[in-house]
């Protein structure tokens, strides 16, 4: 009975992990331009350390200084509903360079290189200001095969206190989860993130079930924070952090 039981339990913790996968796993990608040993696809590797060198090897990829833009993007092999995306920002320097960026999807008729960016996007998200340590934003099923990470120049000379006022790109890890099925999966409390962006608005709910189903039926709703009073609050993004109120939950898609 105790085998029986623990294959059951086994077998639904598999099919739960089937309905999320970072489908930009080890796929191909691009960038702008390289700097060095920063190659596109240090960004999806699956290494999430945030530091450009570790044991004299690049991990974060790197892009060419001062351009008038910068950009870096992944193929997913073929098409698929966005739900979310979280980006792993330098920490060991110039972590401001990844600052006001978008995040594009791209679906064009033609799969290559040359062209996939040159229909029109679906925006799956603009962030303004610095990324936190760890970015997750909530896609709304954004439709497409391409997803781009996209930046402009950003002058930093102005801000003295800065260790490194040159400006490019760098991608520590991008992972991009999609949902085989919406109408099923789980929201699971957070211990090491905070939520960041909220909607400004908030619901009332008499539990955290109740919640979740309101942040299920609005878009671009990545996670929620319940309180004991019944006051249900819904977000798009959130950041990693390591100390959290601890009477204050936070949930998230899992």
């Amino acid at each position: 009975m105790e085998l029986l039981y623990l294959f059951f339990v086994l077998n639904k913790l598999i099919h739960l992990e089937t309905l999320r996968d970072n489908v930009a796993l080890d796929k191909e990608t691009r960038q702008s331009s390289l700097s060095a040993s920063g190659y596109s696809h240090l960004a999806n590797d699956g290494n999430k350390d945030q530091m450009l060198l570790k044991n004299g090897r690049f991990v974060c990829t790197q892009s060419q200084s001062d351009q008038p833009y910068y950009w870096w993007a992944v193929d997913l092999g073929k098409e698929y509903d966005v739900e979310n995306i979280n980006i792993f920002n330098r920490l060991d320097c110039c972590s401001h360079r990844l600052t006001d960026f978008y995040i594009y999807v791209y679906n064009p008729v033609i799969a290559t290189w040359t062209t996939f960016d040159q229909g029109p996007g679906e925006l799956c998200f603009f962030h303004k200001g610095q990324a936190p340590s760890v970015l997750s934003v909530a896609c709304n099923n954004a439709h497409g095969r391409y997803v781009k990470i996209y930046k402009e120049f950003k002058l930093f000379s102005g801000y003295p206190w800065l260790s490194d006022n040159q400006d490019n790109l760098n991608l520590c890890e991008v992972e991009i989860f999609v949902d085989h099925d919406s109408r099923q999966g789980t929201y699971c409390k957070q211990s090491g993130k905070e939520p960041s962006l909220s909607f400004g608005i908030n619901v009332e709910a008499a539990s955290t079930t109740k919640c979740a189903l309101s942040c299920r039926q609005k878009d671009n709703c990545l996670g929620f924070k319940w309180e004991a009073s019944g006051t249900c609050y819904l977000f798009q993004t959130s950041k990693q952090v390591t100390d959290v109120i601890s009477n204050i939950d936070y949930y998230e898609r899992c």
